[in-house]
């Protein structure tokens, strides 16, 4: 491109971006004459985020390749691969660098795994390391609803009923009784059986006032 000759070449040139070319073009941040020249064909391929049925195989690949790269029989253990699915797939889980991010879980818990069995202790601390690295921070009720809940459980609430969900709790939270949540609640269809409608709720979701005063911040 530029040149006074011409040359014959034979390539094929595929390039890959995360950001929306159009917009880009639009705001002046590329060129449109060199998008027209690699616009050939084009594929929007998702994030992990929404591919999590594809991490079970991409777990055990990164496995295999961690074992001949380091010459080291690595286990994961079905408890700890349970529990690492039950994040991963949770749809919450952001996976902030796709693949990228999976792959490097992988290799921090195979190298720190114990005599070559990657425990659930191990998930557990991956799990922190993974939250950290995204920048997730969680509220009062986010800490409330995964230490009364198992993430087997929470992935089987719609994400809408999750977030009402946690909205709930954070209003019980603060409150000094169930009487007092009931109220802020129902403020506006008040009635006398506000505190028997609240738990009523929380025990469709597996919960009891109870155990959500026990384990009150």
């Amino acid at each position: 491109v530029g040149g006074n000759e011409s040359k014959k070449v034979n390539v094929q040139l595929i390039t890959a971006t995360n950001k929306n070319l159009h917009v880009a073009i639009e705001k002046g941040q590329f060129r449109e004459d060199l998008f027209n020249r690699i616009n050939l064909w084009n594929f929007t391929l998702p994030g992990l985020k929404a591919r999590k049925e594809d991490i079970p195989a991409n777990i055990d690949y990164e496995l295999e390749l961690f074992r001949k790269e380091n010459n080291q029989n690595i286990i994961l253990e079905e408890a700890a691969r349970k529990k690492f699915m039950d994040f991963a797939s949770a749809v919450q889980t952001p996976w902030k660098g796709n693949f990228r991010d999976l792959k490097a879980a992988v290799i921090r818990m195979a190298t720190l795994a114990d005599q070559g069995q990657i425990k659930e202790e191990d998930v557990d601390l991956e799990i922190q390391r993974l939250t950290d690295n995204w920048g997730e921070r969680h509220s009062q009720s986010d800490e409330l609803l995964e230490k009364l809940l198992e993430p087997a459980q929470l992935n089987k609430i719609n994400l809408f009923d999750q977030i009402q969900l946690r909205g709930v709790l954070e209003i019980c939270a603060q409150s000094k009784s169930m009487a007092e949540a009931a109220r802020t609640l129902f403020n506006q269809t008040k009635t006398k059986n506000d505190s028997d409608r609240l738990s009523k709720y929380l025990k469709r979701k597996g919960i009891s006032w109870e155990q959500l005063s026990e384990r009150k911040f």
